[in-house]
């Protein structure tokens, strides 16, 4: 099962910084026209001694969804649900498509980012097939990585949409 883990913070007094872990199950991903919040949490522990991750997620309860904030991998930030965007982002360290969360001033120029990346690589097969990975992760299918021409018009298509907000993913 693949999962996205967001890390929402707060600091713990002494040598304890306290986060959660976040991801959502497959199961609750069929709409994809509006931002759904995390469903499941896993407590994680940063101490001098690393970073311990409790295996046994609980699920996240209304009042912890309606609270949440959400950092910007740019400009790390917080911003509430209705300021931050998931998008695609080509992370070159990891040589993959991540999910990342965006605020309102950064998106547009991340997604734009993405868009280049994507028609810089779509020829090599490697990306292509890291750009349908992507979307399969995000519960969305039908990309065909074997066809680049006809992936050049669907990825764009799909990015065009995310753009516009007629696709809307989640974390």
């Amino acid at each position: 099962m693949s999962s996205v883990w967001i890390f929402v913070g707060a600091v713990g007094f002494g040598a304890v910084l306290g986060f959660t872990a976040c991801s959502r199950r497959p199961a609750d991903d069929a709409d994809h026209t509006r931002f759904r919040p995390p469903t499941e949490l896993h407590t994680v522990s940063l101490t001098d001694g690393g970073i311990a991750i409790d295996p046994q997620p609980r699920a996240v309860t209304a009042d912890e969804a309606t609270g949440s904030e959400y950092m910007c991998s740019s400009c790390y930030k917080a911003f509430s649900q209705a300021h931050i965007h998931v998008i695609p982002w080509f992370n070159d360290s990891l040589s993959d498509y991540v999910t990342t969360f965006r605020c309102d001033d950064d998106w547009l120029s991340s997604l734009d980012e993405t868009r280049a990346h994507f028609l810089a690589s779509v020829e090599h097969p490697e990306d292509r097939a890291r750009f349908v990975a992507f979307f399969a992760r995000h519960q969305l299918s039908g990309l065909d990585a074997s066809d680049a021409a006809a992936l050049r018009s669907d990825g764009l298509a799909l990015l065009d949409k995310i753009r516009a907000k007629q696709i809307v993913l989640s974390p």
